[in-house]
């Protein structure tokens, strides 16, 4: 992404998205741009309301709340996409964006931990969290809690739906 002021993404023979590394990063077009761009946390569902900027979505992990740039309806199906980096550790009943599981692993990357959390139906979802000593002593198998805020997380339809 350092080689070039634009950048197209492709899928298949189709372009999926063109813009500078940061805006590609930062507002990918869709669900295949944003995991072929780096990491991302990706949950189904559909759409439950919308209000201003923001909508809702239905997922089988909850109702969740974020970002609407394509102008998503009520109904229509949708995924809900949020960077590892824009997720934190919750601690007790924080209201908000949650995503409860267990623990399935820590990874260790020098200034950075992945906190990856396991959910019911087995979906993983990570957190990138600093490691600067404040993180409570986690280990498989105990419970867990991923939240964001909706501002970080993007809406986006899927691919035929509308």
């Amino acid at each position: 992404l350092t080689m070039s002021d634009r950048i197209a993404v492709m899928s298949q023979g189709r372009i999926e998205q063109v813009g500078t590394a940061d805006a590609i990063y930062r507002e990918p077009a869709s669900a295949f741009v944003a995991t072929f761009v780096g990491e991302s946390n990706v949950l189904a569902g559909r759409v439950t309301g919308t209000l201003g900027d923001e909508a809702m979505i239905e997922t089988a992990h909850g109702g969740l709340a974020g970002r609407n740039p394509h102008g998503l309806r009520t109904g229509v199906a949708a995924q809900l996409v949020v960077r590892p980096e824009r997720c934190r550790l919750l601690d007790g009943d924080a209201p908000g964006n949650r995503l409860a599981g267990t623990v399935e692993r820590l990874d260790f990357e020098g200034a950075f931990v992945s906190l990856v959390v396991r959910l019911a139906d087995g979906t993983e979802v990570t957190a990138q969290l600093a490691n600067d000593g404040s993180l409570p002593r986690l280990k498989a198998g105990t419970p867990a809690a991923i939240g964001f805020p909706p501002e970080a997380a993007l809406l986006l339809p899927v691919a035929g739906d509308g």
